[in-house]
């Protein structure tokens, strides 16, 4: 538990010293080891980090611009939701 915690602790942070939230740390990370093409991310430390990790992300908002465009979704439907 002790090295768990030390680990989460290191890689926790931005490089500014920022804390991410664990559910994004585990999202970061499992991106990272899968080698993911795109990861999807909305808050601002989660984004800043995965871009200082080299990962290619997008935002909820442009995965429903994308989705409308290509006419696979509503996106007036979707909002009035």
């Amino acid at each position: 538990m002790i090295k768990t915690n030390a680990i989460f602790n290191y890689f926790c942070r931005s490089t500014t010293g920022e804390r991410l939230h664990p559910g994004d740390l585990q999202a970061v990370f499992g991106a990272e080891e899968l080698e993911a093409d795109l990861i999807i991310l909305e808050g601002k430390i989660a984004i800043k980090i995965a871009a200082e990790r080299g990962l290619n992300l997008t935002g909820l908002l442009e995965v429903l611009d994308v989705a409308a465009t290509r006419k696979i979704i509503n996106l007036a439907r979707v909002i009035a939701r």
